[in-house]
């Protein structure tokens, strides 16, 4: 059963990027504004609805808390997720902030994440001492240490040093979640929910949307790979988060394209820099992944097993 969270965000208007969340569940529900719980009853999950700030600053707590952030805008956001506790991802500036998070680490940023890290994080370098360092390995990397937790940044690069060499396995998986921040129970939590849900370290579901010439191509590999002459410029991969049954994923997807859907298997280690974004369909939420057409020899290489495709429904 999905647990679900409420909260009010501190947003960058541009980008969206979360500045500073309220944990809703903290405060008793009749202690609430009823403007609040209005708006928590209507609003859907894993959506954000934009309050006006006078409703946030005439409650009492609230806007003590947000006194220093009068200048930024306030959401309401109601977020969904199999796990008991938040994830990190999108919340890592708060989390620092609040001393919750020791380390952040953004791989290959997009150009609106290297604004945010530029406006946001950098400048707390100088002001709370955070560490920065910037890497270009094989990918960007951009890591963020409070102070005295600098040392979490060499042990990160060789945990990713590691896993270059060897199968991602449980062991790596604690290690990086640790050295993340998240706690031991968590962790323990995490991995009993990736063996509950069948899932293999090191691998994750993919789709992307194929015509039928494409189909003819991957089934003359063997469905094995892709070819490059029936490929677009751009790759648009779409990995679906956990939560929900193969059937609901691919059927939101569809509500985008009716067009036949290739399923196949890749080393996430190998895909990370590509992620862009997460985008909801149809409540789904789905990371991005965008790859060059010649990129697709490499991506071809890395497919494990063999694609699956998915056809779309019949109309009625």
């Amino acid at each position: 059963m999905p647990f679900s969270f409420f909260s009010l965000d501190v947003y960058d208007e541009t980008t969206e990027y979360l500045l500073h969340e309220i944990y809703l569940e903290k405060y008793p529900i009749e202690m609430l504004p009823k403007d609040i719980r209005d708006e928590m009853g209507q609003l859907p999950a894993n959506a954000c609805h934009a309050l006006k700030r006078k409703i946030v600053d005439e409650w009492e707590e609230a806007g003590a808390e947000l006194s220093s952030w009068k200048e930024f805008p306030v959401r309401l956001r109601h977020e969904l997720s199999d796990l008991p506790y938040r994830i990190h991802g999108g919340r890592e500036f708060d989390l620092m902030l609040k001393g919750i998070k020791p380390f952040s680490v953004f791989e290959n940023p997009s150009a609106a994440m290297a604004k945010i890290l530029d406006k946001y994080f950098v400048p707390m370098a100088d002001e709370r001492g955070w560490a920065i360092a910037k890497f270009s390995d094989d990918i960007q990397t951009f890591m963020c240490a409070l102070p005295k937790e600098a040392w979490r940044i060499n042990a990160y690069r060789l945990v990713q040093d590691i896993s270059r060499r060897v199968k991602w396995d449980d062991t790596l998986e604690l290690m990086e979640g640790l050295l993340l921040g998240y706690s031991q129970e968590q962790n323990e939590i995490w991995l009993e929910y990736r063996r509950n849900e069948g899932l293999q370290w090191g691998l994750q579901k993919m789709y992307k949307f194929v015509e039928d010439a494409e189909v003819a191509s991957i089934a003359k590999t063997g469905f094995k790979a892709f070819l490059s002459e029936n490929s677009s410029e751009e790759l648009v991969l779409y990995f679906p988060h956990f939560g929900a049954e193969d059937q609901e994923k691919q059927r939101a997807l569809f509500s985008v394209k009716k067009s036949p859907l290739a399923k196949f298997h890749l080393p996430m280690v190998k895909l990370n820099y590509r992620s862009r974004y997460v985008k909801n369909i149809d409540g789904l939420d789905f990371e991005i992944f965008e790859c060059a057409k010649s990129e697709l020899p490499a991506l071809n290489r890395e497919i494990s097993g063999a694609i699956e495709i998915v056809s779309p429904p019949h109309e009625e």
